[in-house]
């Protein structure tokens, strides 16, 4: 950061922002959100990819509009 003037505003250099913008677009560090894991009785235990898949394919709004096709004409 160089400069600051009198309303306390930060201004990049063109260097700089260059720097920010590659980590922000390029960086490799994936933050997960969905790690948390409620232990409830049991012991807790993590997802596998195969189970997260399935999940997300009964999830998507692809597989509820054609199960609700399905499931409507019955």
């Amino acid at each position: 950061m160089t400069e600051e003037n009198s309303e306390n505003k930060i201004y990049f250099t063109n260097e700089e922002f260059d720097q920010i913008a590659k980590y922000l677009l390029f960086s490799k560090d994936v933050k997960r959100d969905n790690v948390i894991i409620p232990r409830l009785l049991g012991q807790a235990s993590m997802k596998t990819k195969d189970e997260v898949r399935v999940e997300a394919a009964f999830e998507s709004c692809t597989f509820k509009s054609f199960m609700s096709c399905v499931i409507g004409k019955l």
